[in-house]
């Protein structure tokens, strides 16, 4: 018993240590601690947007929307969803960096998370169903081909991200 209470009180001290320190660390410092920067452009710590990802993410909003008016078939079925998840990366991007693969990996959970509140009537279920800006952006018709395709849009942006960093690591070479 008293080894425990002093193993105890050890990781009380570190953890109040680690508290302290980053505690003095600026807001960028603190991000990259956990993993985490703002960016801007080839920045990945800074704390200024990114207005190249932002023109992405309004270039693919228009995309999509015109995909959703006037698309049927084979594009409006699946490209549609591969672009939906660049669409959210990109925004994400706009405003935050992370490690290289993990954003791939955030956005590929949320979308499937979407994906499967569709299943679970969530639109419904929340009282949603008359509201259009609701049943636009959660969907209201699970389709597990869906999954697919962001499965395979997030893949493209792990390949983009690691070919990225693989790239700057060499030096550009």
């Amino acid at each position: 018993m008293h080894e425990k209470a002093a193993s105890d009180v050890v990781h009380r001290k570190a953890e109040e240590g680690a508290i302290a320190a980053l505690s003095q660390l600026t807001t960028t410092q603190r991000g990259a601690a956990y993993g985490v920067g703002f960016c801007s452009g080839s920045q990945a710590q800074d704390s200024r947007f990114s207005w190249p990802f932002a023109a992405v993410t309004i270039l693919l909003l228009a995309v999509e929307t015109g995909i959703a008016a006037f698309v049927t078939g084979f594009v409006r079925d699946y490209v549609g969803d591969v672009l939906v998840v660049v669409l959210v990366y990109c925004l994400v991007r706009s405003f935050v960096s992370l490690r290289t693969g993990l954003l791939p990996l955030l956005v590929f959970v949320f979308a499937a998370a979407v994906e499967l509140s569709q299943k679970l009537g969530l639109v419904t279920a929340l009282g949603l169903e008359n509201v259009p800006v609701a049943r636009t952006v959660l969907g209201t018709t699970f389709d597990s081909s869906d999954i697919a395709c962001y499965a395979v849009g997030c893949l493209m942006l792990l390949v983009v991200e690691i070919a990225v960093h693989v790239t700057r690591r060499s030096g550009g070479r």
